[in-house]
């Protein structure tokens, strides 16, 4: 069944990557507010649940955010151009999005950080600020404190050649340093008008790479590219200068604590190290996940960190709340991580080249950089699963949030620095899931280290691996399951020779049970799992009438390759009765019987790719062909070309656009092309096997990475260079997926609101009342998790009664 254009509709169900600039604590010290390119997202930190999302214009200029002092429901997010959006995060019944001014600031400059907010009154709004010229690179530019309002602003202080600069926590103290290494220290009165400057003097010997400024007293913590701190008392020069040494590479991040008696400190080591400074003691958290790029602090009362982390080269970023007290995670805030082929950062390169050039655009569609990413929905629980690095990526896109990260291959969890970065991690680099969604199969390399110029130095070692999931793991506490490794095959087609594709096994072949793997070669196997007649029995952790049966996998049939000829044009597919497997490499196409695993000779398949293949696959009778500059489908039951014969150019990764819908009789492909100003945008087409004419025409505002057809979403999925998952679906299926995700988020803020009820009546104290003789009566220690017995089973209840139930735990 083909269904109609109009019936089907293109919608972004993610919010991409977090932002690096513009998240804040609210002034109660229990949310925390997170900014996306296009969605601000309110998180309670008691249940790390995303209570709120705010639909916004484009905020990937964000310079910064500041909520009012006078309404803490109200959040000014500034953008690098002067332009404010106001929103009011809190209050559910009113429009969250309450209007829009901009700043009166100077001509041919922009906003480089917001500070503080310096009056909330409604159109008197003033905020203070560092404006000047933006850079990625630490290039010097000059930088000017400016207090900015909606018609007037008043430059406070002005400093030239500065490459970085920092402010305290109360913003009362800056610190700048300039291309001469020339530290200038800068204090703010009490009105905030007047400033007053002065030079510092200090020991330059490496270059400054991060910088910190405490409230009072005038102390100033300088990072260094070797990892040394160096403490300079800006305000008291005859106290002499300190040296911290702990980190050995780059210092990224330093930040003071609310009262300054600690010094926060990160970089590539991916250790928060917290420095005392009275006592020079030292507290350290290890293994996050990646470099620390920025710690901020909970302004309120003080007890909240948040830690910015630079998880790759991708823009991927990770936000960890943490508590002050015994340094407890208290919520990660992510996006979905995806493996581009080449980095995004090539993209803009590109582009900024061709418009340099004014180069006309022959082809529209050919795009030098192959930016596509894998990703697979898993047919059962619909999660999104990437690979990354050495983890797998579970990304829930109805809830908009990482479900979990799994280890997929052995990586070191420290951070690598200097000669350690030679040290190569494995990397995954192909997945694939059952019909079932049983099991999961995943292939990944590890490069020999090139280290003391060994002759393995080039060597690859590879592994295939098979999983499966265990919704209880035994022993663990761990309701939502995990992946349990059943299968190790180390290199699964022979030494130095990789796999390029993983496919699952049809229903018709073992119900599903299998893999099918082909190599750079050609070659084919098949793998099945085989469970042993002897059933183990483990004392104490199974009962007698349960049985634990281990299952492993193994060989089952085997096509050899063409020996020592290696391409990555290699594509493989399996017919769903399980009789036939094509395979295409480089420009040839052949057929192969799956009993045999030898080539069929008659009839023998036309010569259809023309170019190098990019991916082949079967719907019903037919063979979709899609090639370097061509897609063609070829009916196998008259041996004939179709009409579908579509001209363009796709890049190596060009298997990541294209899907077939078994369902409906539709092949769906992504064209990314370029525009008339050369930014990428991309076509989403779909066909029926037998004709040129599209069933549906689609567009997308950015490129698109991959595509997927979901069987348990019963639509088409896709991921885009902004690190965002969409939806092509029908209407009736779009409201269902609307419906959700509304209703989830609702049902969180209410639980929300009636815990913040609960705590506050449990909290309430009243003095100067007579309630009797109260000494027989046990005291009762309340904390958030004495409601999780209260929480763990709402649906279908209702608020009163779920009331009621926290009332009495109270």
């Amino acid at each position: 069944m083909v269904v109609q254009s109009s019936h089907w509709n293109v919608t972004v169900q993610g919010s991409g990557r977090p932002l690096e600039k513009g998240h804040v604590f609210a002034s109660n010290g229990r949310h925390y507010i997170a900014l996306f390119k296009s969605q601000i997202r309110v998180y309670f930190l008691s249940t790390r649940q995303c209570i709120r999302t705010i639909k916004t214009p484009d905020l990937s200029s964000v310079a910064g955010s500041v909520l009012s002092k006078s309404n803490g429901s109200i959040l000014y997010v500034i953008l690098t151009t002067g332009e404010v959006l106001v929103t009011n995060w809190k209050d559910k019944g009113k429009s969250p999005i309450l209007g829009t001014f901009n700043l009166n600031i100077p001509d041919g400059t922009s906003i480089v950080s917001v500070c503080d907010i310096l009056n909330s009154d409604y159109e008197h709004e003033e905020f203070l600020m560092v404006v000047g010229k933006i850079s990625n690179n630490r290039s010097p530019h000059t930088r000017t404190i400016l207090r900015a309002g909606r018609s007037d602003s008043t430059e406070l202080f002005t400093a030239k050649n500065i490459t970085i600069f920092a402010s305290s926590n109360n913003c009362k103290r800056f610190v700048f340093l300039s291309s001469k290494n020339e530290l200038i220290y800068v204090r703010l009165e009490q009105d905030q008008n007047i400033a007053k400057n002065e030079k510092v003097t200090f020991a330059y010997k490496t270059p400054i790479t991060a910088m910190a400024v405490s409230n009072e007293d005038g102390i100033v913590a300088l990072g260094t590219s070797s990892g040394i701190i160096q403490i300079v008392y800006a305000e008291d020069p005859e106290t002499p200068q300190r040296l911290l040494k702990w980190h050995i590479d780059q210092v990224k991040s330093l930040r003071f604590s609310k009262d300054d008696s600690y010094l926060l400190s990160g970089g590539l080591e991916k250790v928060l190290v917290f420095w005392q400074l009275d006592t020079d003691r030292q507290q350290f958290l290890p293994r996050l996940n990646g470099a620390i790029e920025e710690v901020s602090i909970e302004q309120t009362e003080g007890e909240l960190y948040s830690v910015k982390v630079s998880l790759n080269d991708s823009q991927d970023l990770e936000l960890l709340i943490l508590s002050a007290v015994d340094l407890t995670s208290r919520l990660n805030v992510t996006g979905l991580r995806p493996r581009f082929a080449t980095p995004l950062a090539n993209l803009e390169k590109s582009r900024k080249r061709l418009l340099k050039l004014k180069a006309p655009l022959e082809d529209a569609t050919m795009i030098k950089n192959d930016f596509t990413a894998p990703f697979e929905v898993h047919p059962i629980s619909k999660l999104v699963y990437t690979p990354y690095g050495s983890q797998i990526q579970a990304f829930d896109i109805a809830k908009n949030e990482q479900a979990f990260v799994q280890d997929v291959a052995f990586a070191i969890q420290a951070g690598k620095v200097r000669t350690e970065n030679l040290i190569a991690d494995p990397s995954v680099d192909l997945l694939s899931f059952t019909k079932d969604g049983k099991w999961m199969c995943t292939f990944d390399s590890l490069p020999t280290p090139e280290l003391d110029n060994l002759l393995s130095s080039k060597e690859v070692k590879y592994a295939l691996k098979f999983w499966k999931y265990v919704d209880n793991p035994q022993g663990k506490d761990n309701t939502q399951g995990q992946w349990e490794l059943s299968t190790k095959v180390v290199d699964p087609h022979g030494p130095q020779t990789a796999v390029v594709g993983v496919i699952p096994a049809p229903i018709a072949y073992s119900d599903g049970q299998g893999f099918l793997t082909v190599d750079n070669r050609g070659g084919v196997r098949i793998w099945r799992p085989r469970v042993p007649k002897d059933v183990y029995v483990k004392a104490g952790v199974v009962t007698k009438n349960e049985k634990l049966q281990q299952t492993t996998w193994s060989l089952r049939k085997v096509k050899h390759g063409n020996g020592k000829h290696q391409s990555n044009s290699v594509s493989v597919s399996w017919s769903q009765d399980g009789s036939l497997i094509a395979l295409g490499h480089e420009t040839s196409v052949v057929l192969i019987d799956m009993n045999t695993m030898q080539e069929l000779d008659s009839p023998r398949m036309p010569s259809l790719a023309g170019s190098r293949v990019r991916w082949i696959g079967f719907l019903q009778d037919n063979l979709v062909v899609l090639s370097k500059d061509r897609l063609i489908t070829f009916d196998l039951s008259t041996f004939e070309n179709n009409k579908l014969a579509l001209a363009f150019s796709s890049c190596a990764g060009g298997s990541n656009l294209i899907a077939l819908s078994e369902d409906k009789d539709l092949i769906a492909v992504a064209i990314n092309h370029y525009t008339e100003n050369y930014d990428i945008q991309s076509s989403i087409l779909f066909f029926s096997p037998g004709s040129l004419n599209p069933v549906f025409t689609g567009s997308h505002n950015v490129a698109i990475a991959s595509l997927r057809y979901s069987t348990a979403h019963e639509c088409f999925v896709f991921l885009d260079t902004d690190a965002r998952v969409g939806t092509i679906s029908t209407t009736t299926t779009l409201l269902e997926e609307l419906d959700s995700v509304t209703s989830e988020i609702d049902h969180a803020y209410e639980m929300n609101v009636l815990l913040q009820n609960a705590r506050a009546v449990s909290s309430t104290t009243y003095n100067g009342r007579d309630f009797g003789d109260l000494s027989g009566l046990t005291p009762k220690v309340l904390n958030p998790q004495s409601f999780d017995a209260v929480l763990q089973n709402t649906e279908g209840l209702k608020l009163e009664a779920l009331f009621e139930s926290v009332m009495r735990v109270i």
